[in-house]
């Protein structure tokens, strides 16, 4: 998931970038380099969560109009696809580590390195796939009320104006 890669982005850091003496000035330790990987994944995290779930909700509710079902069984099967995508994804990304490492003699930084190129490729190939559908009505007025401040910074405003957000924190760190 998201924050497996981040917490593998940041080991790879950690791995490929480690080096008592760093410029010749600045002295670096991998923990420092983990905790600042961890810190900006769940910074990430939370930004994705955000556009997740806009995305789950505008998508459930296109489904559940094309199909004439109604939003809680699109919202259901939805759920279930991405559930088995994404855990069908953790699972080969931790067979490749397992057999690189095990039958190729990959060092981690490698694997680290082969999760990048991953994660880059899916992105593309995800972005060749995509419908852009229309703003509705609705989006269209939100926007024209939004400033680029207020949109830019929707994600510390949820966290301070919900206080169920507070409680995610943990589960994107």
């Amino acid at each position: 998931g998201y924050d497996d890669a981040a917490a593998a982005a940041a080991a790879a850091g950690a791995n490929y970038g480690y080096t008592d003496n760093i410029n010749n000035n600045t002295n670096i330790t991998r923990e420092t380099i983990i905790i600042i990987g961890g810190i900006l994944g769940g910074i990430g995290g939370g930004f994705l969560w955000m556009a997740q779930g806009t995305y789950f909700a505008r998508l459930s509710s296109e489904y559940a109009t094309s199909r004439s079902i109604p939003l809680h069984d699109a919202s259901n099967e939805l759920a279930g696809s991405f559930a088995a995508i994404y855990l069908g994804g953790e699972v080969c990304l931790r067979l490749f580590s397992t057999v690189m490492i095990s039958k190729f003699n990959w060092s981690w930084a490698g694997v680290f390195c082969g999760y990048t190129v991953i994660t880059v490729g899916s992105a593309i190939l995800v972005g060749t796939n995509v419908i852009w559908y229309d703003a509705t009505d609705v989006e269209v007025l939100e926007n024209q009320k939004s400033s680029v401040l207020h949109k830019a910074t929707a994600t510390i405003q949820t966290l301070k104006n919900d206080w169920r957000m507070k409680y995610m924190i943990p589960l994107c760190a």
